[in-house]
């Protein structure tokens, strides 16, 4: 919108923030299954206003960000019309933020809840309206599996790295240890998880180049490839840096050696955006009518 083009347009650094999982529920509100009614943050419209509700946990850029798309329900029986997605800018009144997270990984990343006691804002800075800011939230799923595939990989190929250096110069049995051939095929292993990665990574860029050919970004069919990526790419990265971990032995957990690092990093991947398992609904989904069970 117009209204926030400016803040990141200066020469100061501004930040977004995508306040999406509630503090009640977690991960219910990135559920498919629950079409909306896992959202805990409401919205009810008075007026020309807005009024929102809630607590949202773990959002990125929480307390630094100049402005606040937040994931909120205008009625969590109505389905998609009732997902509602609205800009609130820092500033506004009862918008308040808890500590930072403390976290083992991603440290430089800033995670503190957002809070909204009877925060109004216009209208107007709704997204879009009813079943288009589903359509968006839904493609927001498309969007971040793309982005945490890359993120993984690169994670992946960085200690894929350290491990072909560590291994051609540490020595064991008289010659470099990847010379062994339990070794070869471990490094192996790594070698063909990382290219599967860029493969299919690779192909979901494409997707999202063609959208002409594959179709909307938020259908079913388009966030279940997006999230098959999405959850091969963390599974398979995790795995690699596993296995690369047993090459280095103790060197593997030394803060004072990079790949602990990598270790650490890696477990995110499969951790937000639902986690794999919530993940999994939504490529089932890309292939029948997969139903809430409750």
């Amino acid at each position: 919108m117009d209204r926030f083009v400016p803040s990141f347009c200066g020469g100061k650094l501004a930040y977004a923030c995508l306040s999406m999982t509630d503090e009640a529920g977690g991960a219910d509100s990135e559920n498919p299954l629950l079409a909306g009614a896992g959202i805990k943050t409401t919205a009810k419209l008075d007026g020309d206003e807005y009024v929102i509700n809630g607590n949202k946990s773990w959002p990125t850029h929480g307390g630094i960000a100049e402005c606040y798309l937040t994931v909120c329900t205008t009625d969590p029986n109505a389905g998609d019309e009732g997902v509602a997605l609205i800009y609130v800018p820092k500033d506004t009144p009862g918008l308040t933020f808890g500590k930072p997270e403390k976290k083992m990984l991603f440290k430089t990343s800033i995670n503190s809840p957002v809070h909204y006691d009877n925060v109004r804002v216009p209208r107007e800075y709704r997204l879009a309206g009813p079943g288009m800011d589903a359509h968006f939230y839904h493609f927001i799923a498309a969007g971040t599996g793309w982005h945490s595939a890359t993120m993984a990989l690169g994670i992946a190929e960085r200690a894929f790295e350290i491990v072909l250096d560590y291994t051609g110069t540490r020595q064991g049995g008289f010659k470099p240890v990847r010379q062994h051939s339990i070794v070869a095929g471990i490094i192996a292993d790594m070698a063909i998880g990382i290219n599967m990665m860029k493969a299919s990574i690779y192909n979901l860029s494409y997707m999202l180049d063609h959208l002409d050919v594959y179709g909307p970004p938020w259908s079913p069919e388009f966030i279940s490839r997006a999230t098959t990526t999405r959850v091969f790419a963390g599974d398979t990265a995790v795995e690699i840096i596993n296995k690369g971990a047993e090459l280095l032995g103790s060197m593997a957990i030394s803060e004072d050696f990079p790949y602990e690092k990598c270790l650490r990093d890696a477990k995110i991947t499969q951790l937000w955006l639902g986690g794999q398992q919530i993940s999994r609904y939504r490529v089932a989904r890309g292939y029948y009518d997969l139903k809430n069970w409750a």
